[in-house]
């Protein structure tokens, strides 16, 4: 039985009059999508002026979107550095080109959709679902009202638009259109991929390429994926690089130039994880649980800024943190390599910039240690910039690791009664050696949204 928590795409085949286009209207259905207690198909009804749960839509060119788009949909994260934009966004080619791979309204177009957008977050599904600005499109008969942000687990959303995807070739079983044979080819080559097929189309996925059709790939990236081993697109340290928010055109040179740093540091897997694990929660409550381990690990009392993370690491896993700066990590939004080496030492490189100041190198140095704890068991890891779970928890533990939140909201609440915003967060930004904006987001403990 499906999660109630989960994803749910519930239709019901009705009957209507010839639409012009036979599989249109031969897959009419009134269609709820809903994520766990919300609906993404929530709206209001303009003609009726009440709110109704369900849309009137052909299944076919929604079907058939989800198979296009399959390994997009389920391991493609969100790549830009500002938030996920709603609909009444001007986006960019690059955005436009992402979210016709993930957003349900281009998957139907000239019928109503909400504004809903599928999506990695890493081992899991992102749902972000945005509301119609009120009034802003009166030429169209609903308007979605729906805002809602969820995180599931992938397999909850595979079985869902698989069992969706199924349910509309069952109805289209004795149709001798072509399309429906070529839908029904492509999702069963889908469904028959071999270990080595599926790896080549996850890790495709991942950088929105079609692993159906290679020939429109850059030819390095090809090349690439050719003469990568059985295993090696999967592994951790390839996940992060194809996840970084770096156009795909230079991921190839990046992958060499790192790879070989990795072996230069001769960077393997740790002995095990340290720290404790509890239930599931959020990447901001495992990166703070994570931290206030280590603090206590310690000794520190409360509020007590640490001098030097080498210490962190020293406390948390027996042995301190090897700092290298090194010219060799490219340029882009890989920020360092982590990992263990053979001598069982943690390790973390990162690129030379003698402009950078000290505390945003303390941060990054915080990141990568939670990395070095918690995520390279198996071979070395790259702190990015992307915004997929790991490297979401890593910013939290870094932020309560550095400036724990509870003390530096204390202090905030003091420091802005007596002199205003801006000195409390130079003064304490100055006290624990971080960002002032590091320092601004303890203090407001804004809510995490599943893009940033």
């Amino acid at each position: 039985m499906r999660d109630p928590s989960g994803m749910q795409l519930d239709f019901e085949w009705i009957g209507v009059p010839d639409s012009g286009d036979p599989l249109e209207s031969r897959t009419w259905a009134r269609l709820a999508w809903r994520l766990g207690t919300s609906t993404l198909t929530r709206a209001l009804d303009r003609k009726a002026r009440s709110v109704r749960e369900n849309v009137y839509v052909p299944l076919y060119p929604l079907a058939d979107w989800i198979v296009s788009h399959w390994w997009s949909l389920l391991y493609e994260p969100w790549p830009m550095d500002g938030p996920l934009p709603g609909p009444e966004t001007e986006a960019d080619l690059d955005v436009q080109g992402w979210l016709r791979r993930h957003c349900i309204r281009v998957a139907n177009p000239g019928f109503a959709g909400p504004f809903a957008c599928i999506f990695s977050q890493g081992p899991n599904i992102a749902v972000v679902c945005r509301p119609d600005p009120r009034g802003r499109y009166p030429g169209v008969p609903v308007e979605f009202i729906e805002d809602v942000e969820g995180t599931i687990s992938r397999e909850d959303v595979r079985d869902a638009l698989g069992e969706f995807v199924e349910g509309v070739l069952q109805k289209l079983s004795d149709c001798d259109d072509e399309r429906v044979a070529d839908l029904r080819t492509d999702w069963q080559a889908i469904r028959d991929a071999s270990l080595e097929e599926a790896e080549f189309c996850r890790a495709a996925g991942r950088l929105g390429l079609d692993p159906y059709d290679p020939e429109a790939w850059p030819e390095p990236v090809l090349k690439w994926f050719e003469r990568s081993p059985p295993g090696k697109l999967d592994s951790a340290f390839l996940i992060d690089l194809l996840e970084s928010p770096d156009p795909t055109i230079v991921k190839p040179g990046q992958c060499e130039a790192l790879v070989q740093l990795a072996d230069l540091l001769a960077l393997t897997g740790a002995a095990k994880d340290f720290g404790p694990h509890e239930g599931p929660g959020t990447a901001f409550t495992v990166g703070y649980t994570l931290a206030r381990w280590v603090r206590d690990q310690m000794g520190l009392v409360p509020g007590q800024p640490i001098q030097d993370l080498r210490e962190a690491a020293e406390a948390a896993c027996g042995r301190g943190l090897d700092v290298n700066e090194t010219a060799a990590i490219p340029e882009g939004h890989v920020l360092s390599v982590v990992g263990w080496n053979a001598n069982a030492v943690p390790v973390l490189a990162t690129r030379s910039d003698r402009g950078r100041r000290d505390s945003a190198k303390r941060f990054l140095w915080g990141r990568g240690l939670y990395l070095v704890l918690r995520g390279a068991a198996r071979g070395p890891r790259l702190v990015t910039d992307a915004k997929t779970w790991d490297q979401r928890v890593s910013r939290a533990f870094a932020a309560e690791l550095l400036a724990p939140r509870d003390h530096v909201k204390h202090l905030y609440l003091d420091i802005e009664a007596r002199a205003g915003r801006d000195e409390a967060d130079a003064t304490l930004a100055e006290l624990y050696n971080v960002s002032p904006m590091v320092i601004r987001h303890q203090v407001e403990n804004l809510r995490v949204r599943v893009y940033g």
